[in-house]
């Protein structure tokens, strides 16, 4: 005779395969079979797979304000568990509710940590479906592995500002700006902002004269040179230009940077 462990085990396999098939109704009456067994039971582990069900027949039925909060409280229990591959498994179905309303920047963070996980486990089916769930996401990286958005924030490392004013000007909040600046670190294997800044320049994901004056000089030494770069206001850019393009008494002399 089956055991109730292993019939909850067989239910949840034959959600993912219903699904995954688009047989919708089939998934239900899985996901209704499975809330039957562990009716009344209140063990935290049962509860998130009671939780990443449900989730994943809302995401599939096409609603992910439903899914979502379902689907966080399983991740949150399987962390506090220290359980990664189911984990992973939800960063995956959370990225994909989180990208069907737009939130390409979430879906990515979600999918990152996944992959992050499913590699160090060694997980290869899940890497194979991930990369076929995230080629379908509008827009491939934008530059040496980094999507869009984290170009958007190493730019504004570049300029100089703190994770609280970047998260200002791009309307994040703080910890989506700190996951963002731990995956530029990641990607660019590197440790500071300022080696992120250096590899940015060095590869020209960055324009030089987007840089802080503090950046400029630390580019400027990681490249040999003995002198900072000092950048010019517009009004004096101008000057200078005029200068060089207007024959002028004394047209030899030098100007002064």
């Amino acid at each position: 005779m089956t055991s109730r462990p292993e019939r909850l085990d067989l239910l949840k396999a034959a959600v993912t395969i219903h699904l995954e098939e688009g047989r919708i109704e089939a998934a239900r009456d899985a996901v209704s079979a499975f809330e039957e067994i562990t009716r009344g039971t209140t063990t935290p582990a049962l509860a998130a797979e009671t939780s990443a069900v449900r989730g994943a027949l809302a995401l599939s039925e096409g609603d992910p304000a439903r899914a979502l909060p379902l689907l966080r409280q399983a991740v949150g229990t399987w962390q506090e568990q220290d359980a990664p591959h189911e984990r992973a498994r939800l960063n995956v179905l959370i990225g994909r509710a989180s990208r069907a309303p737009g939130d390409e920047d979430g879906a990515r963070l979600e999918f990152f940590a996944a992959q992050q996980t499913f590699q160090r486990l060694g997980a290869r089916p899940d890497l194979a479906q991930l990369d076929r769930i995230v080629a379908a996401t509008d827009g491939a990286p934008a530059s040496h592995g980094l999507t869009r958005r984290e170009v958007e924030v190493l730019s504004l490392i570049a300029r100089g500002k703190a994770n609280r004013a970047i998260a200002s000007e791009l309307h994040l909040s703080e910890r989506t700006v700190h996951r963002h600046v731990s995956n530029i670190f990641t990607k660019l294997d590197v440790d500071s902002r300022t080696a992120a800044v250096a590899y940015a320049i060095t590869h020209r994901i960055v324009e030089m004269g987007s840089l802080s004056p503090d950046h400029q000089t630390a580019a400027v030494a990681s490249r040999g040179e003995a002198r900072p770069v000092v950048r010019l206001s517009r009004r004096r850019e101008l000057a200078t230009c005029r200068r060089h393009s207007t024959p002028q008494r004394g047209a030899g002399r030098r100007v002064s940077r």
